[in-house]
């Protein structure tokens, strides 16, 4: 890869305590004859960990040459303008006929249309983080491949989001076969960098003769454009299916559809699965140890939890609040 060759990032938001934005929601319910839900704070809360995704950015990241915030119609309360980052809402880059959206899943598959984006970027969930310093090597190789984990593994279905990984399998098995892509991509999907845990567990899936999933890390993502040329090759039905239905919803795929299909053609470089970390509200004392040492470069900090109260949340959130505040003191240009 070029070394002057420039890559930005997108990171998508969205104000969930914004009783505008619920009302928004609830008329599109409404339109589609669906329950509407509960408005008010104690159904949707942010935790406030938004303004250290900028500090760490400017701390980890400061060679990124752009930074495009995607919101619907909704800016952060501490969100300062500046040439760094450019707003972008929802009608900008998605097709008039999904909107307004409130899935996640049609969101991701739009991004390639954000106006003025450059061919190589790097897509974030407002709950990933930079927690050490990355470079343009981090995502993509020398080459120009973005970098990725290809994990075989095997769907065990435990919640409803699970149709998403299955939708994605179907298009896969209907495209690719399975023994001619591990004969040509081999090494790609039984490498050492994965840890030999994984390698294990992916040789047990090689018997079966279709592709169930893949065990995909919920960090930072190393997007192209010509990725989205391909996903709309292989998935434009079912890109339309899961973006008119507003929500998210059982015929959905996502954007881990866009990796896999990637994974098939060889058009990745494999790297260390051990460079990401997921850490959710249940087990908040490991996410503190890795915030504290940077034990991992990009991380996800999920609020979901299987037994906390918000209650309990709220008090979860104080104490990761004051670990971020300790590693990024200083305010970023984009707060006020």
């Amino acid at each position: 890869m070029e070394t002057n060759e420039k890559i930005d990032f997108v990171v998508t938001w969205v104000n969930s305590n914004d009783v505008e934005w619920q009302k928004k929601m609830n008329s599109q319910l409404e339109l589609m004859g669906k329950e509407q839900l509960m408005t008010g704070e104690e159904r949707y809360h942010d935790f406030g960990f938004f303004r250290y995704w900028f500090r760490a950015v400017e701390k980890y990241a400061s060679w990124v040459n752009h930074i495009y915030l995607v919101t619907d119609s909704q800016i952060p309360s501490f969100f300062k303008g500046n040439k760094r980052v450019t707003i972008i809402d929802h009608k900008q880059f998605i097709p008039q006929e999904f909107l307004p959206t409130f899935s996640s899943s049609t969101i991701e598959l739009f991004l390639d249309k954000i106006p003025g984006i450059e061919e190589k970027f790097v897509y974030f969930n407002d709950d990933m983080l930079l927690n050490n310093f990355v470079t343009p090597k981090t995502f993509f190789s020398e080459s120009g491949l973005p970098k990725d984990s290809a994990i075989p593994s095997v769907l065990q279905p435990v919640s409803d989001f699970d149709a998403i990984p299955f939708n994605n399998s179907l298009v896969i098995n209907r495209n690719f076969s399975k023994g001619k892509v591990l004969k040509e991509h081999f090494s790609k999907f039984f490498c050492l960098k994965y840890g030999v845990s994984n390698i294990l567990k992916a040789v047990l899936t090689v018997p079966f003769s279709n592709w169930s999933t893949f065990k995909i890390q919920h960090i930072p993502y190393s997007l192209r454009k010509d990725d989205y040329r391909i996903l709309r090759k292989y998935a434009q039905k079912e890109i339309t299916n899961t973006a008119k239905m507003h929500f998210r919803s059982e015929m959905d795929i996502n954007i881990w559809l866009l990796l896999e299909l990637r994974f098939m053609q060889g058009e990745f470089s494999p790297r260390k699965k051990s460079i990401g970390g997921y850490y959710d509200f249940d087990n908040v004392e490991a996410l503190i140890q890795s915030v504290k040492k940077g034990k991992e470069s990009l991380i996800c900090i999920n609020d979901d939890s299987q037994s906390k109260s918000l209650r309990d949340k709220v008090k979860i959130s104080k104490d990761i609040i004051n670990v971020l505040e300790d590693k990024f003191p200083t305010k970023s240009m984009s707060e006020i």
